[in-house]
């Protein structure tokens, strides 16, 4: 099986504590290699933020909104990776990473060993992409919990139910995932009275 690692979230009205949206609806997804070294990386990222004693038995915990930024930073660092990593199937440290801070990384271009042979210079160009995609749909959401915290208003973003954002998805997030029209139509007239809450799922 191949592993998956996703961004969940649910809302809640702050003056009562009610959840007016489903219980957890998907904002996030990737899959495979990419969700290996987000879920690494994002693993540090969190404990910093909250208790992730449990991810290893869980594998899923509830952190705060406060962390978005961070982990979107590290997306955006996993967008280019050092020449050092070029052929290698599956790379394990990326410019963010505390190891590679600050350190001189003059790496002239790199041959291929024997072991990746069959690698293609541009082969790690799919996964890179894959980290910016990923990267820029994650920051426009932001942008919008920006817009509710500074302005009370909201734009719903393009999203599919299982993959989270997506530019040209059939449902709108997060209106498609508040199944009450009145609290719907209450959330759009004043979005800051409600409270988002995410959990970072790791899955296999």
């Amino acid at each position: 099986m191949g592993q998956d690692t996703y961004i969940d979230a649910t809302i809640y009205e702050k003056s009562t504590g009610r959840r007016i949206s489903e219980e957890w609806f998907t904002v996030f997804w990737c899959c495979h290699d990419v969700a290996r070294e987000i879920a690494r990386a994002w693993t540090k990222v969190l404990s910093k933020y909250t208790d992730i004693s449990s991810l290893a038995e869980e594998y899923e915990v509830v952190f705060p909104q406060t962390a978005l930024r961070e982990m979107v930073s590290c997306l955006f660092s996993y967008a280019i990776v050092p020449e050092s990593v070029r052929y290698e199937y599956s790379y394990i440290k990326g410019f963010w990473d505390i190891e590679n801070r600050g350190k001189i990384n003059d790496i002239p271009y790199k041959q291929k060993s024997e072991k990746f042979s069959w690698l293609e210079w541009h082969h790690i160009q799919k996964d890179e992409e894959s980290f910016l995609y990923q990267a820029l749909k994650l920051r426009k959401f932001i942008y919008e919990l920006d817009r509710i915290h500074y302005e009370n208003q909201y734009i719903p973003l393009f999203a599919d139910h299982g993959d989270g954002l997506r530019d040209g998805g059939n449902l709108l997030l997060p209106d498609s995932f508040i199944p009450n029209r009145y609290d719907l139509r209450n959330y759009k007239g004043n979005p800051q009275a409600y409270e988002w809450k995410f959990r970072f799922v790791d899955s296999y």
